[in-house]
């Protein structure tokens, strides 16, 4: 986890709304691989408490007076609470409009509109198709490609707030699962 989606998850902890699933950290393919399909509801709800748990106490290692702080994280933990990104757009490198943050699940722009054609697993203009330019693990346009070399920019009120990708050199960056996930948690 990244420095920028731990100050995110900092800002939940401190909040007391951290209740993070370890499937929304994973691809379907590493959460098959890892054997976690074979798990009962009742065995991942307890993983998924051991993870929130481990990273409370990561959040609370990196929060203490004693950790360094880099400039980076200390000007944009700002816009690091999900909360703050309600409203914010999605443009691809490319110029492609990919939607827009928001919890409302019936936004036709919605990310996590999971018919829409942003939030879509079969849109081509959607982060959330594995398939598509945008969220695939190959493109360099992808919030999921870890290489990613121009992944999709997050803008409020026109304003350049983050990368959304999973690649670590891009910061500041929000990791689309995070987002995705949080987002989710809100319905």
């Amino acid at each position: 986890m990244m420095l920028l989606t731990v100050l995110a998850h900092a800002v939940l902890a401190m909040q007391g709304k951290l209740s993070l699933k370890v499937k929304d950290y994973m691809t379907v393919t590493e959460f098959q691989e890892a054997g976690l399909t074979k798990l009962t509801p009742a065995e991942i709800a307890a993983l998924d408490r051991w993870f929130s748990n481990i990273t409370k106490k990561l959040i609370e290692i990196g929060a203490s007076p004693s950790a360094p702080k880099s400039s980076a994280s200390v000007s944009t933990a700002a816009t690091l609470d999900f909360a703050n990104l309600e409203g914010a757009t999605i443009i691809a490198e490319d110029g492609q409009f990919l939607g827009k943050i928001t919890a409302n699940t019936i936004d036709s722009q919605s990310i996590i509109n999971d018919i829409g054609r942003y939030g879509s697993e079969i849109s081509s203009s959607s982060i959330r198709n594995s398939l598509s330019r945008y969220g695939s693990t190959i493109s360099p346009l992808s919030a999921f490609n870890e290489i990613a070399t121009d992944p999709p920019r997050i803008y409020k009120k026109g304003q350049f707030v983050a990368y959304l990708s999973t690649n670590n050199t891009k910061l500041p960056r929000v990791d689309p699962r995070a987002l995705i996930g949080w987002l989710q948690s809100q319905k």
